[in-house]
């Protein structure tokens, strides 16, 4: 497997910083393909600068449903109900 990392922006003030970023990850053999992954990280910064907390935020289930056959339905389903 090939994981690359993008980072796409980064924010912050000096105790919190976002960053977001896209992850792609490509297989090979059986499970041959690519998922790419959008997400985001919070760091919280002590007042040294210090990271006291890290938390990532990201949706798996994005990429796994626009891989199946049945996307076009869900897409359907989440427009009706967003």
């Amino acid at each position: 497997m090939d994981v690359s990392f993008e980072v796409l922006n980064i924010v912050g003030t000096p105790t919190c910083i976002f960053q977001s970023w896209n992850m792609e990850m490509r297989t090979r053999g059986r499970f041959k393909g690519v998922m790419s992954i959008n997400g985001a990280t919070e760091l919280v910064l002590d007042e040294d600068g210090m990271v006291i907390s890290h938390t990532d935020h990201w949706d798996l289930w994005g990429p796994v449903w626009e891989g199946t056959p049945l996307r076009g339905a869900y897409r359907w389903l989440v427009g009706k109900m967003g």
